[in-house]
C-alpha cells in the first residue's frame, strides 16, 4: 500500500503524485484545485477536507474508492463519482442541490451532507440500498422525501437543527432504525409508528414543541428518548 499525507502544509496546489498511491491525504491546506487526482485510479482514500475548492474533477475512474471526504470546502457542484464503497463527506459545503447521480451509489455505507444550503432532499437517496448512516443536518429541510422508506437497513438518521414540522407515518418502514436525532425541528406531534421500530434504542427530541402519551412505552422497553 502507498501512502501519502500532505496535511496541514499550506498547499496551494497539489505536487506531482505517484499513479501507484492507494491513500492520499490533503487535509487543512489552501488548495483550489484538485488536478491530478482523477489519475489516481488505485486510491481507497482520499481526503481533500478543509480546503477552498470550489470543484473537484471527474473522480469517476476511481473505482477502487473506499472514503472520500469532500467537506469543509466551497463546492457548489459535485463531481462525477465511482460507486464508493464506504463513506462519503460532502458536508460544510455550498451544495444547494444533491444530484440523482448520487443515488446510483448502491454500495455506500455512510453520507453526510449537514451544513449545505440544500432546503431539500432528492427522491433519489431512497435508492442508496446499503447506505447506513445518514446526516443530513441543518440543511434547511422541510420535510424528508418519502423515498427514504426503502431504506431498510439504515441504522442512523440525523436530521438535527432543520425546519422539519412533520414526521410521516412511513417512517415505520424504516425497521432497521436504531438512532434518530430530531433535534431542533418543528416538530408538533409524531407518528404512533415511530413506536413500532423494532431496534430504536436512542430517539433524540430536544428543542421541538411536543410530547406524545406512548413515549413512555417506548422507554418502558429500553429506548433512550431525550425531550
Amino acid at each position: 500500500m502507498s501512502r501519502l499525507r500532505l496535511d496541514g502544509a499550506d498547499l496551494s496546489e497539489l505536487p506531482e503524485l505517484d499513479p501507484e498511491l492507494t491513500e492520499l491525504s490533503a487535509w487543512r491546506n489552501e488548495l483550489t484545485s484538485a488536478a491530478g487526482v482523477e489519475r489516481l485510479t488505485r486510491l481507497r482514500v482520499l481526503n481533500l477536507a478543509d480546503n477552498q475548492l470550489r470543484s473537484v474533477p471527474s473522480l469517476q475512474a476511481l473505482t477502487q474508492l473506499h472514503t472520500l471526504d469532500l467537506g469543509h470546502n466551497r463546492l457548489d457542484g459535485l463531481p462525477s463519482l465511482p460507486d464508493i464503497d464506504g463513506y462519503l463527506y460532502l458536508h460544510d459545503n455550498a451544495l444547494t442541490v444533491l444530484p440523482d447521480a448520487l443515488g446510483e451509489l448502491g454500495r455506500l455505507r455512510y453520507l453526510n451532507v449537514s451544513a449545505n444550503p440544500l432546503g431539500s432532499l432528492p427522491a433519489a437517496l431512497g435508492r442508496l440500498a446499503g447506505l447506513v448512516e445518514l446526516r443530513a443536518e441543518s440543511c434547511g429541510l422541510r420535510a424528508l422525501p418519502a423515498s427514504l422508506a426503502g431504506l431498510t437497513d439504515l441504522r442512523e438518521l440525523s436530521v438535527r437543527d432543520n425546519a422539519i414540522d412533520e414526521l410521516p407515518p412511513w417512517i415505520g418502514a424504516m425497521t432497521g432504525l436504531r438512532r434518530l436525532d430530531l433535534r431542533n425541528n418543528g416538530l408538533r406531534s409524531l407518528p404512533e409508528e415511530l413506536a413500532e421500530l423494532p431496534h430504536l434504542d436512542k430517539l433524540d427530541l430536544r428543542w421541538n414543541d411536543l410530547d406524545a402519551p406512548w413515549l413512555a412505552d417506548l422507554e418502558a422497553r429500553g429506548c433512550v428518548v431525550w425531550r
